[in-house]
């Protein structure tokens, strides 16, 4: 059980920020050449996401032990930390994957994402200014064709 939610949680954080990154690169920079070969190596990067997460999932293995447990007459197993790994090790893991899983996809989508906002914002201001450019152009035909200018 703790493998596939430490498998679950790495590939899904991992994924998710190259799905940002892919977005940023596409909104941003359209045309560069790092968004061409992120779009070519999807597949592979979503592959070595599986293949990392099933390896750093075994790292607490290791350090796992079933044991018994009763609930209502009925005997049931629960896999905790085995005690041998040492609380220093313990912690040091579990800040690693704070950092790993949590820490550095959330700073990386909200860089990403506020990178795209920037863009969409400068992007919004540049179209309105054609659009009353646009109008104004419109205005003035409309008036060169009557005469008033």
């Amino acid at each position: 059980m703790q493998y596939a939610q430490l498998l679950s949680v790495f590939v899904t954080a991992v994924t998710l920020t190259i799905i940002g990154v892919e977005r940023y690169m596409a909104t941003v920079h359209p045309f560069s050449g790092a968004h061409q070969w992120l779009r070519s190596h999807t597949g592979t990067l979503l592959l070595l996401t599986w293949i990392t997460g099933a390896l750093y999932a075994c790292l607490p293995l290791t350090h796992t032990r079933t044991s018994e447990f009763t609930l209502n007459g009925a005997v049931h197993l629960a896999c905790t930390a085995d005690n041998d790994m040492g609380q220093f090790k313990r912690r040091l893991f579990m800040n690693f994957n704070f950092i790993l899983t949590f820490l550095v996809p959330s700073l990386t989508l909200t860089i990403s994402y506020a990178a795209i906002l920037k863009r969409m914002k400068r992007q919004k201001a540049i179209n309105d200014y054609l659009n009353d450019c646009q109008v104004l152009n419109q205005v003035f035909a409309r008036g060169s064709e009557k005469g008033t200018l």
